[in-house]
């Protein structure tokens, strides 16, 4: 199967059982915590395990209208003694940072014997059934072909707005005093953080005229609303 520049989203899922007298998680709490991309399984377990069913679930949104990681743990044997869950997750892998991808790779061959562990791409229609242990290092290959995440399409500060309360906060001002003290804090932090004098910190400069220009518009709104 092609993986046509990761664009594909890698789904799988796992059976999980807990020992309550024993501590003893199956697979062991390191490995569902990589699988999860840092998730503490025994703290979730604490909080929800007197409850007959429950569902716990984390989504991280992506750029492209469809979730860059998606997590849900279901309870599907409820037990005081020995729970059984199911983990079902899915993201794109050429868009994980480097260290979630070699967490994923590093799981994926340690489980690949098991029989309770499944993954596949979502094209592949026979989706969770359980696989010959040569499918699953199939998937490892196609995830060795792919290439790793760039960062030329992260947010830069360019993109980024400040908050009104970000802004009087950079100022250390508040509402009540920025428009007597705005024009005096904004010389000085010029002067401050200017490159020239800031070993050539141009991101500090341009935060600052962020938040200079944020100020200006609340003023103007203020001066309207007084005039009104």
């Amino acid at each position: 199967m092609k993986i046509e520049h990761g664009l594909q989203s890698l789904q799988y899922q796992c059976a999980i059982q807990y020992d309550v007298a024993k501590d003893t998680w199956d697979p062991p709490l390191e490995i569902l915590k990589k699988l999860s991309f840092g998730q503490d399984f025994s703290a979730i377990y604490q909080i929800y395990r007197l409850r007959r069913d429950f569902i716990w679930g984390l989504i991280i949104d992506s750029d492209y209208h469809r979730p860059l990681v998606e997590l849900k743990i279901q309870n599907m044997v409820p037990s005081l003694t020995y729970p059984e869950f199911l983990f079902e997750a899915s993201c794109f892998p050429s868009k994980l940072d480097a260290s979630h991808r070699k967490d994923l790779v590093e799981c994926l061959e340690t489980l690949a014997k098991n029989d309770e562990f499944t993954a596949w791409w979502e094209t592949d229609t026979r989706g969770p059934l359980k696989q010959p242990t040569r499918l699953k290092k199939q998937i490892l290959k196609d995830l060795a072909a792919l290439p790793l995440y760039q960062k030329e399409n992260d947010l830069q500060l360019d993109d980024c707005g400040v908050t009104l309360s970000d802004a009087l906060s950079f100022f250390k001002l508040t509402r009540e005093n920025v428009e007597n003290e705005f024009k005096n804090r904004l010389r000085e932090l010029q002067l401050q953080y200017h490159p020239d004098k800031n070993s050539g910190k141009d991101d500090d400069f341009k935060y600052l005229q962020k938040c200079k220009d944020t100020l200006v518009e609340y003023l103007m709104d203020v001066d309207l609303d007084q005039d009104g």
